[in-house]
């Protein structure tokens, strides 16, 4: 136990998992050149050296689980495998101890304060502030005219995400603010997980500019609480429980409610572009989706009790979230000495975990890199192993806004579906963002053609 094989050797332990060394290590970096290059690439092609592969981020030992059994047990057993590393380091900077990155000691506490705002009920009260937020933005768009979409994508998410978690709402300036501060906040938590030696506060003035956005979003979220605080009353949102919670400084409900509108406002807008990506390569599929969208909405905007309905919208988001992880990366710390296929992990080793690089098993998923939404039938899905689809983790960390985030990607699409054709404009750089810890496309420009005139809701 705890023997190291070569550089791109393996070796197979009891269990049958297969422990190995990535190659290509370089002195002082070690693979860290690779994670900035090609960060997509270089995880997708550590499943050739073994189920555990070993790698390097300057000087320190990464350990990477590729097999789908030991990214579940990394997930479950979050006691042995703590929220820790780079990617923590970088997000308490702005979120503290919040729910959002909290160590396992204080995270049931966290999460049994929070839970209330994600009941049924108050995902009901989210659909509704998406409809709204959608026709709010769609209502400027003319057919024939070009837009790039992602702004527009994120000030749905960020709009509705303030209306329902928060009782607020943002203008479109301020909105435009946010979205790029918490860009900004997330490229910086991607650089500091890849660069060694804290080398991202030395990258040109990304140190800087991280700091600028830190503010931003700080002030922000400061603006927030004290609006509910002079208001004296509010509904039963994520706000409120965090302003009738015992205990709590205003500090810390500032980095509660900012980690809650990164997650909100961040990872859906991405899920939501790259379904508008793969759909525009695969008409087939898009016909389809508009198809049922014209069956089950009629133009109207999409409610929560049409859910059930959408189904083929259901199936997309699913097939989407698996090509596209928005989280695409993300660290633990193990918090004891820990064999892991047969390989001795030292107490307060990083682990690193890429849903992307797990979803594209081929030995999990037939013809892994192809968008099929049909695969994704109620047999299909009980048939996969643990640890094969986890878009939102799992175990007792498992997102508390999954329910969140799909309810916004499904009722955004199928509404957009139901009256708009995007179609990529030929400038549009649909290769995933480098650098970033949420994947979405660099840009993504669209050509909006009106496909039936929109009814009054």
């Amino acid at each position: 136990m705890g023997t190291r094989p070569a550089a791109g050797r393996r070796q197979t332990c009891e269990d049958g998992f297969r422990a190995g060394t990535a190659p290509g290590g370089l002195p002082l970096l070690g693979h860290a050149a690779a994670l900035l290059r090609d960060p997509l690439g270089w995880m997708a092609s550590l499943p050739r050296h073994g189920d555990l592969v070993e790698m390097r981020i300057g000087l320190a030992r990464v350990f990477v689980p590729c097999h789908p059994e030991l990214v579940h047990r990394l997930l479950v057993e979050d006691r042995t495998f703590d929220r820790g590393g780079p990617v923590y380091e970088r997000l308490r900077d702005v979120l503290g101890d919040s729910l959002s990155t909290c160590p396992h000691a204080r995270h049931r506490a966290q999460r049994r304060m929070l839970q209330p705002a994600f009941r049924t009920e108050r995902l009901e009260v989210y659909a509704e502030a998406v409809g709204k937020a959608v026709t709010a933005v769609t209502a400027e768009w003319t057919h024939g005219r070009g837009i790039e979409l992602t702004p527009a994508l994120y000030e749905m998410s960020l709009s509705s995400t303030m209306a329902a978690m928060f009782g607020t709402h943002t203008a479109t300036a301020s909105v435009e603010e946010l979205r790029r501060a918490i860009s900004e906040v997330m490229r910086g938590i991607y650089l500091r997980a890849a660069s060694p030696l804290r080398l991202d506060r030395l990258l040109f003035t990304a140190g800087r500019r991280f700091d600028r956005a830190h503010t931003v979003l700080a002030g922000a979220m400061d603006q927030v609480v004290a609006r509910r605080r002079a208001a004296g009353t509010g509904p039963g949102d994520a706000l409120n429980a965090l302003m009738t919670a015992h205990g709590l400084t205003d500090t810390e409900r500032r980095e509660h409610c900012a980690g809650l509108l990164i997650a909100g406002s961040e990872t859906s807008p991405a899920a939501l572009a790259w379904a508008v990506v793969l759909l525009a390569r695969h008409p087939d599929v898009e016909r389809r989706l508009h198809a049922e969208a014209d069956r089950v909405l009629g133009g109207r905007t999409a409610r929560w009790e049409d859910l059930p309905r959408l189904t083929l919208t259901r199936r997309v988001v699913k097939e989407t979230l698996r090509l596209y992880p928005p989280a695409w990366m993300t660290t633990r710390v193990a918090a004891t000495d820990v064999e892991v296929a047969g390989t001795l992990v030292p107490r307060g080793s990083t682990l690193m975990f890429c849903p992307y690089m797990v979803h594209r098993n081929p030995a999990v998923f037939d013809h892994p890199d192809d968008f099929r939404p049909d695969r994704w039938t109620p047999d299909y899905e009980r048939g996969l192993p643990r640890g094969a689809y986890v878009p939102f983790g799992g175990g007792a960390h498992l997102c508390i806004g999954n329910q969140v985030g799909t309810v916004f990607t499904e009722l955004a699409l199928a509404t957009l579906a139901g009256r708009w054709q995007l179609t990529p404009e030929p400038c549009a750089d649909l290769r995933p963002s480098p650098r970033a810890a949420i994947m979405h496309p660099r840009r993504l420009d669209v050509r909006l053609q009106e496909r039936s005139a929109p009814r009054t809701d």
